[in-house]
């Protein structure tokens, strides 16, 4: 992931440094075996949120960083989560998730950096993402060092519907509609993968096709 990922990826935590958000849409779900024209878990891509802010006649003031507030689902959940008490998303994702992994963004304060690290630590928990979960969603990220074209966005669409197909068969629209659902829990997980414009990877669509399908037989997606 490069500094500008970090960097958007930081941003797009605090409402007050990101654009409006849209209600994703929800593309036509794909029928098992067959080749639909759409399989993003994501809406269209969100507005770049840089806006130059500077004018001759005083200095640009410093950003109001306010944390983006959790969502009143994912917080209930966790405060069902008894699990959480024992087993800290702090202490279990510290090492797949470091606090230096935000070292390059600038004009951050680091105790800022802290706190959206902890919460993307937090976020790891609320989906039910394991070590290698993060592990391979962070490789996704990092594999796309720019925006995708519509003919990359096209050749991801194909791959993942052939994946879906062959893990879940005819369960595969399903399997779609039900990562779709689960990423929308979370404003701020849509918000991420709109600004990386990684709705459509093979990776991330199956990555969530699974987490998904885990949610729904633990009863936590209904």
């Amino acid at each position: 992931m490069t500094p500008d990922d970090l960097e958007a990826l930081a941003l797009r935590m605090y409402p007050s440094m990101r654009p409006e958000a849209t209600e994703p849409t929800a593309p036509t779900p794909p029928e098992p075996q067959a080749q639909p024209t759409e399989p993003s878990t994501e809406s269209a891509p969100a507005a770049d949120s840089k806006a130059a802010a500077t004018t001759d006649e005083a200095p640009a003031e410093a950003p109001a960083y306010e944390l983006a507030p959790v969502p009143p689902e994912v917080l209930a959940e966790r405060v069902r989560d008894h699990s959480r008490r024992r087993y800290s998303p702090q202490g279990i994702y510290g090492a797949v998730l470091p606090h230096s992994m935000l070292d390059d963004v600038q004009d951050m304060p680091s105790e800022v950096k802290a706190m959206v690290v902890e919460e993307l630590r937090e976020m790891a928990a609320d989906v039910g993402a394991n070590l290698k979960d993060v592990m391979e969603l962070r490789a996704a990220m990092s594999s796309v060092t720019e925006p995708p074209t519509n003919e990359q966005r096209g050749g991801w669409q194909d791959e993942a519907i052939t994946r879906l197909n062959a893990e879940f068969g005819r369960k595969a629209t399903q399997a779609l509609a039900d990562a779709k659902k689960f990423i929308r829990r979370d404003p701020r997980l849509v918000a991420m993968l709109n600004n990386n414009q990684l709705g459509d990877h093979p990776d991330v669509v199956m990555k969530f096709a699974r987490l998904a399908a885990q949610a729904r037989a633990n009863g936590k997606l209904k």
